[in-house]
């Protein structure tokens, strides 16, 4: 009711020709399995992960998101976090609210 309205940080995953193909807030990015996979094993050698892995993990890839502001070729991120994004060729990301 009072005070300041909560700013999201929100991504949009673009085509070749700019078309918008995803909207969400990073925060709700969820990983494909292999990318969970494959960051466990770099970051933890846990080939198996567990819950904390499995979110440990995601938080990762939401940090190296939040590195990039605007809009950016999808080479600018590690290969497990371009896994999320294969259909797409470009992100934009941006603060709403």
């Amino acid at each position: 009711m009072f005070g300041r309205k909560k700013k999201r940080i929100m991504l949009a995953m673009l085509d070749e020709a700019e078309n918008e193909i995803l909207r969400l807030p990073v925060k709700e990015l969820t990983l494909p399995e292999e990318a969970v996979l494959q960051m466990s094993i770099r970051y933890f050698n846990d080939p198996d992960p567990c819950f904390i892995h499995r979110e440990a993990v995601r938080q990762r890839a939401v940090m190296e998101l939040m590195e990039h502001t605007g809009s950016f070729p999808l080479t600018e991120l590690s290969e497990e976090v371009r896994l999320c994004f294969r259909q797409g060729t470009k992100l934009r990301i941006w603060e709403e609210g």
